[in-house]
């Protein structure tokens, strides 16, 4: 989800394209699907430069061997009816439409990441091809990856990618490493600042996440605030336990000060998938424990039988005053358990939920106070609206 400058509300889907409305809500959603131009119909994430909109997508149709789909796309966002280009990167001289984020940088330019991770959309989890960068004034393209920065980008499976303050910020998951008989090895945060990189891994300056041999983490978000502080959002196991966890293994948050990081762990909530800071200076998480790639109920996960539905707390958490509040089904309006994307609107300050399968969820800025209540409630000023994405027009 992104919210433009203009409050127009950009929303990426698994499997159905582009979608968009004005502010006011009051015309009816449009979009734009591969059929139109864009890369793909699975859509990763999504960036605001100026007048440009970038969009990425993760490939999901194979066919001969080969993806159909997936890439990069500028879309003009005073006519978004027709993408301007939908481009690859070709690593290791191979068009690879694995994009899973996309941030921009100040020169222009445009960084994407490349991977998917176990849980999440694309195929060939966990076996990424790092950071391209594409300059559109020269149509090229940089790229980096876990061998070329001796390891300052913590891993090849790229999640996603923020930009602030002058770094850019990107969180890795674990890959097949060449070098290690295609052993899975990495995973982290790395930052760059133009010209060096830094990594950190599980046990890194207190650095939280899932390691065994040479596997360092599998982190899904990194947000990188205006006010300069850093959140990875990830998860951790004991060593061994994973196979009888997965996916309620527990969900970490935290903090980099500038010289160490600080967790906080949830229990059982699967991963942290989305981290962003509000404009009162609030932190929100949301954690999923990933989709079934069938029917997906809107408590989530869904196995063969009632037991197998998510028996996670779910919901969002939002640090206040030091401490972390849980906001889920019981004790607010948030209709679904399995979180994507976090948003904030830049003019309202309204906190914006994309949800695997509950639709997306609007949490009011001027709300009452997150802290949980005693009772289930459906307070429409916690949550103000649930929206379910209709039959969209073009």
């Amino acid at each position: 989800i992104a919210i433009d400058d203009g409050g127009v509300v950009w929303v990426g889907t698994r499997g159905d394209g582009l979608a968009w409305r004005s502010p006011s809500g009051a015309e009816e959603w449009q979009a734009l699907r591969i059929s139109d131009g864009l890369a793909g119909d699975t859509v990763t994430d999504i960036a605001v430069q100026d007048n440009l909109l970038w969009v990425t997508s993760t490939a999901t149709q194979l066919e001969d061997g080969m993806y159909l789909d997936g890439g990069l796309t500028a879309i003009d966002r005073t006519d978004p009816s027709a993408p301007l280009v939908t481009i690859r990167p070709e690593p290791n001289g191979r068009p690879n439409g694995q994009l899973s984020s996309v941030a921009v940088l100040p020169d222009g330019r445009i960084a994407v990441g490349i991977g998917a991770a176990a849980g999440g959309p694309g195929r060939e989890p966990h076996d990424g091809r790092g950071i391209a960068i594409y300059a559109p004034s020269a149509e090229s393209w940089e790229y980096f990856d876990y061998a070329w920065t001796s390891g300052g980008l913590a891993g090849n499976t790229v999640m996603d990618l923020s930009f602030s303050v002058g770094e850019l910020w990107a969180a890795t998951s674990y890959f097949r490493d060449s070098e290690r008989e295609l052993q899975p090895a990495g995973g982290g945060v790395s930052s760059w600042n133009g010209e060096t990189w830094s990594a950190w891994g599980a046990g890194d300056e207190g650095f939280t996440a899932y390691s065994e041999d040479f596997i360092r983490g599998d982190v899904r978000a990194v947000h990188a605030a205006p006010d300069g502080s850093i959140w990875a959002g990830t998860w951790h196991a004991d060593e061994g336990s994973l196979i009888g966890l997965w996916p309620f293994v527990d969900a970490v948050v935290q903090r980099f000060d500038g010289s160490r990081w600080h967790a906080e762990l949830f229990k059982g909530q699967g991963w942290v998938s989305g981290v962003v800071v509000d404009t009162a200076g609030r932190t929100w998480a949301g954690t999923t424990r990933g989709h079934n790639q069938e029917a997906w109920p809107s408590r989530g996960v869904r196995g063969d039988d009632a037991e197998g539905y998510d028996r996670s707390d779910g919901g969002l958490r939002v640090l206040v005053d030091g401490d972390w509040h849980a906001l889920h089904e019981g004790n607010s309006g948030l209709g679904a358990r399995a979180l994507t994307v976090l948003a904030i609107d830049p003019t309202t300050g309204d906190l914006w939920v994309g949800s695997e399968s509950g639709g997306i969820l609007v949490r009011d800025a001027e709300g009452i106070s997150p802290t949980p209540a005693p009772l289930p409630t459906r307070d429409p000023s916690t949550i103000r609206a649930i929206i379910h994405l209709p039959t969209v027009s073009r």
